[in-house]
This record gives C-alpha cells, sequence and structure tokens, in this order.
C-alpha cells in the first residue's frame, strides 16, 4: 500500500469525478495498492556511479560466457536526461 501525500497528488484543488466516477477531495492523501509485478537488477559498473548495468532476462550456465560462445545483448547509452546516444544490439 502506497500513501501519496497531497503535494504528490492533486493537491490544493482536487480532482473533479471523471469517466470513472471518482473525485478526489481537495489536500486528501490517496492510497494506492501496488502489486511488484518484475524485478530488474542495476549493477554499478565504475566507481563513480556513471555507468550502470541493467540485466533485463537472467541468463543460464555461467556468471560469464567462456571465449567463443554465441551470446545476445542490447547497448543503450542514455545520459542524464534520458536522451539516447548510442543504440546496438539485439531487438528482442
Amino acid at each position: 500500500m502506497l500513501t501519496v501525500k497531497p503535494l504528490y497528488g492533486f493537491g490544493e484543488k482536487g480532482r473533479l469525478a471523471s469517466e470513472d466516477g471518482v473525485a478526489v477531495p481537495p489536500n486528501a492523501n490517496i492510497q494506492i495498492s501496488l502489486d511488484l509485478l518484475s524485478w530488474k537488477t542495476v549493477s554499478e559498473v565504475t566507481d563513480d556511479k556513471k555507468v550502470i548495468k541493467k540485466t533485463l532476462v537472467e541468463g543460464e550456465g555461467y556468471e560469464r560466457p567462456n571465449d567463443g560462445s554465441i551470446v545476445k545483448l542490447r547497448l543503450i547509452g542514455r545520459l542524464q536526461n534520458g536522451t539516447v546516444f548510442l543504440k546496438k544490439g539485439h531487438d528482442e
């Protein structure tokens, strides 16, 4: 259960009822029920935290591939503002 304070929700104005028929009064705390569907492991590659690695699908077998192994990977380079400057690799 996640509680959202008015500052991060609908604030002083609240929200009028819409198609779903739900209105939020001014300055109301909102409670949201969340379900965790998946977890992506993110690890820091460099000490300055400027390069991180996110594993989308865990591989099977060895921690690191042997020389000559075939692997599929996708590399996306992003700036801190989210701008993609490099995109290479497998599209699955």
